[in-house]
C-alpha cells in the first residue's frame, strides 16, 4: 500500500472483523505500521453496500440483503 507521502507499507493480513456474521466485514486489511483499521469505502460499495456520511456518524447499508 502506498500513502500520500510515497511511503510503502505491507499488507500483513487480510481478515474479517465482527463477531455477528450478518454484521461482519470481510477482506479488511491489516497494514504494517497503522494503529487503526483500514476500510476502503469503494470496496464496501463494490460489495453491494451503500455508505452514507453526515457530520456526526456514518451508516453502511447492505442493499443485497
Amino acid at each position: 500500500m502506498t500513502f500520500d507521502d510515497n511511503k510503502v507499507s505491507k499488507i500483513i493480513r487480510i481478515g474479517k472483523i465482527g463477531k455477528d456474521p450478518s454484521k461482519s466485514l470481510e477482506n479488511v486489511y491489516l497494514i504494517e505500521g497503522l494503529k487503526f483499521n483500514f476500510l476502503s469505502i469503494s470496496q464496501l460499495c463494490d460489495e453491494g453496500n451503500n455508505v452514507i456520511f453526515n457530520s456526526s456518524h456514518y451508516i453502511v447499508q447492505n442493499v443485497r440483503a
